[in-house]
């Protein structure tokens, strides 16, 4: 990473795939690899507070006393019904809230019925509904990396994120001859496209013994899950 450099964190998207994994972050160590670099500026952390619970708001006092910045913002929930009662037992009514249509449409009838099955024998437990959490963080992370790109001296972005939203942002820091950095598990088919023109990819799972320790049982103590 050349120059002045901005790293850019989509923790909720890196935490999810480090967890599928079996490691977690370690933020201290985290912040002494950004230290031993010289050149980072600046480290944001993008994740949601849910408001009133002391993991999650223990967790971002923890990263900010660590030095990161942090941009949050509450988390959101939002009640999805799982009652199936009503409907035909080869119904998608219920199921499509859940399963992209593209895949929807190759499931077997069969396998539509066990589905609704499964969800009715969570409805005679007096389960009818779930809770999602929903935070996402994509349209900050766009604007703060283009506004830093007008407004300060940064010569390397460090995004970790391999997600598609983030194509035209990059593409355009790409042709002002910045240099970006992706840090992720992987990356979307538009990502890799930018290679060609200049976008570098490191894959997160090399990082794991510099800044990684192993993922705790259970709900992990630095953070709450979101979606």
């Amino acid at each position: 990473m050349d120059g002045p450099t901005h790293v850019y964190i989509d923790y909720a998207n890196v935490r999810a795939k480090c967890e599928r994994k079996g490691w977690e972050l370690d933020f201290a160590k985290l912040r002494g690899l950004f230290k031993s670099l010289g050149n980072v500026k600046r480290s944001t952390i993008y994740f949601g507070t849910i408001v009133g619970n002391r993991g999650s708001e223990g967790f971002l006092a923890m990263a900010k006393k660590l030095g990161f910045e942090i941009e949050t913002k509450p988390v959101k929930f939002m009640r999805l019904s799982i009652d199936v009662s009503g409907i035909p037992k080869n119904s998608p009514a219920v199921i499509k809230n859940f399963v992209e249509p593209c895949l929807l449409r190759k499931l077997k009838v069969e396998a539509i019925e066990y589905l609704n099955g499964q969800l009715r024998e969570l409805n005679n437990a007096g389960m009818n509904q779930i809770e999602m959490m929903k935070c996402n963080f994509d349209v900050e992370i766009a604007r703060d990396m283009l506004l830093d790109h007008e407004l300060k001296d940064v010569g390397t972005f460090c995004l970790w994120s391999g997600d598609s939203d983030f194509a035209r942002p990059i593409l355009h820091l790409l042709d002002a001859k910045k240099r970006v950095v992706v840090i992720s598990d992987g990356i979307s088919p538009e990502l890799n496209d930018l290679k060609a023109e200049g976008l570098r990819f490191y894959d997160i799972k090399k990082l794991r013994d510099i800044i990684g320790h192993e993922k705790q049982r259970g709900l992990s103590k630095r953070a709450p899950q979101q979606g």
